[in-house]
């Protein structure tokens, strides 16, 4: 008689197997569990949940970093009608280079970073560069369609949406993570 293999999910249905041989099923039946869906679809199921999160976490951190970095939609402080220039007015020449020297810098880094780790790491360098200047196009293409917003419609949205998504992620990761 062969050996019998059994995965986590399937040892009850082997266990009342066991309880009917050789009443029900004859003793000379070998039974083989070679896969156990349950395990399989509540695999599929973590693997879905996770790239769910992962996928809104990325399109918090690209939007919290164009809202840090004060990137159209989000540069209310440049808006000539509500602010001259914001902090920059008193600048130009060399400091005012210098300031949006450090602003390209920030972006660079910020995108290499969302890069890193939530595009599959840093393994190969090349792939690396090509995912960085993709997230760089995709600014640049929000910048380039999204009109300005005012300073009520930026904070509304993000409190309106933004952190209702992020909340919502949270509550879909405790609930994953209590009920399995």
């Amino acid at each position: 008689m062969m050996p019998v293999v059994v995965e986590t999910g399937a040892g009850d249905l082997l266990a009342r197997l066991k309880l009917v041989e050789g009443r029900l099923v004859p003793k000379d039946v070998d039974v083989v569990v070679t896969r156990n869906y349950g395990q399989t679809a509540q695999d599929k199921a973590n693997e879905l949940l996770f790239h769910l999160a992962l996928a809104t976490s990325s399109i918090v951190v690209l939007i919290g970093l164009m809202g840090k970095l004060q990137l159209p939609p989000f540069d209310a402080p440049e808006a000539e009608t509500e602010v001259v220039a914001g902090a920059l007015t008193e600048y130009s020449g060399r400091g005012l280079a210098l300031f949006r020297l450090g602003k390209g810098v920030v972006m660079v880094t910020g995108l290499t970073l969302a890069a890193a780790f939530y595009l599959g790491g840093v393994a190969n360098p090349f792939l690396f560069f090509l995912k960085t200047l993709f997230l760089l196009l995709i600014i640049a293409g929000i910048q380039a369609i999204l009109a300005r917003l005012r300073i009520d419609q930026t904070v509304g949205l993000w409190w309106r949406y933004g952190a209702l998504l992020v909340l919502a992620q949270w509550l879909i990761m405790i609930g994953q993570r209590v009920i399995l």
